[in-house]
């Protein structure tokens, strides 16, 4: 069986789509599965993150579209024509995509040059031609999509089908326990993405160096190797340790009490942690998610410096960041728990109904 992946990523925008895609495509390759992945060249620094896991790239000449916008008409037939010149000496049996420029309209054309067509989406705002559906947010329900599925299409949506690296599910009875057992802050986790083209993360170090910790505070920062530069000074009881490219995020959410973060793919290894997050946007497109997994009491949202502020504010007064979830202390891990989220299940889902 021959898999085949299109997706791309930017120094700019779209690693979460990128990171998503690996891990599928590990799952498969742990069954003897190798994909291949199909993408605009947009540098060395995303090209290696395909590179170093083993797997072929084959790479074309970048567009000159938005990633988050519909590719033009002119582009996205130049996308399929590249697309389908590369299939063709491939005999794919499954195509994955994950691109929101991507509609029916290059699905149909492409779809002659293999069996199945896999759509990793979260938008639930354009018309597909797909054969599975994929979207990972919680609380998503089916009947969203099926103005723009067809009728064969088999939909996953919601958390259940979050794609999750193994590290996190192998450490998730560990971090349960730790939740019960832990209420205080002492170790917090600044992870705004593999890109911040915003330079959040120095707004988030701005504020934790301006409030006046009364106890010393670890703050592990991770960042890409596209990040700006940024102040990993130690004062007011804060010692900073700036991490690049990290292999060990699971251990380090593990380890922490809080998480300051963006939303996007890395939301679904916070909660499968249980970890408490204050979370802000670094798309518009996130904003959706955001407000449902506040809705939910899963997540804190903040937007400004002076938001962020007064929440961590509110946990020092109270030493017990308990507030975040006013239902139930462990709200975060009963929502992950009754939703399953579990790595296994999509991979497992798509293999057992490749065929039908």
């Amino acid at each position: 069986m021959k898999i085949a992946i299109r997706v791309d990523a930017s120094n700019e925008i779209g690693y979460g789509h990128l990171m998503r895609c690996l891990v599928l495509a590990d799952k498969f390759k742990e069954s003897g599965f190798a994909p291949i992945f199909i993408m605009q060249d947009f540098g060395e620094g995303v090209n290696k993150a395909v590179s170093q896991k083993g797997y072929v790239t084959h790479l074309f000449n970048r567009n000159r579209y938005n990633l988050n916008e519909t590719i033009p008409v002119d582009e996205w037939h130049y996308d399929c024509k590249v697309t389908s010149d590369i299939l063709k000496t491939q005999s794919v049996d499954i195509l994955i995509v994950d691109h929101y420029g991507i509609d029916y309209r290059w699905h149909k054309i492409i779809r002659t040059f293999c069996q199945t067509i896999v759509v990793i989406d979260d938008l639930a705002n354009r018309k597909l031609d797909c054969d599975f559906l994929i979207d990972q947010t919680y609380k998503r329900l089916e009947i969203e999509y099926i103005p723009y599925v067809p009728a064969h299409c088999k939909i996953l949506v919601g958390s259940k089908y979050a794609l999750l690296r193994s590290e996190f599910e192998d450490l998730r009875r560990l971090a349960l326990i730790k939740r019960n057992k832990s209420h205080k802050i002492k170790n917090i986790l600044v992870s705004m993405g593999g890109v911040d083209r915003h330079n959040k993360t120095k707004i988030v170090m701005d504020v934790l160096h301006d409030i006046e910790w009364k106890e010393k505070i670890l703050v592990n920062v991770v960042v890409g190797t596209q990040s700006k530069n940024i102040d990993i000074n130690n004062s007011n009881n804060i010692r900073v340790l700036l991490y690049k490219n990290v292999l060990n995020m699971a251990k380090l959410m593990l380890d922490a009490d809080l998480s300051i973060g963006c939303a996007g793919t890395t939301s679904w290894e916070r909660c499968c942690l249980s970890l408490p997050s204050l979370v802000t946007a670094s798309v518009d497109n996130q904003q959706v998610i955001l407000k449902t997994l506040e809705k939910f009491g899963i997540i804190k949202v903040w937007s400004d410096k002076a938001t962020l502020k007064r929440q961590i504010k509110k946990i020092i007064t109270i030493h017990d960041y308990q507030w975040l979830f006013p239902n139930d202390p462990n709200i975060l891990s009963y929502k992950v728990k009754k939703n399953n989220i579990e790595d296994k299940n999509i991979y497992n889902f798509i293999s057992a109904n490749l065929y039908y």
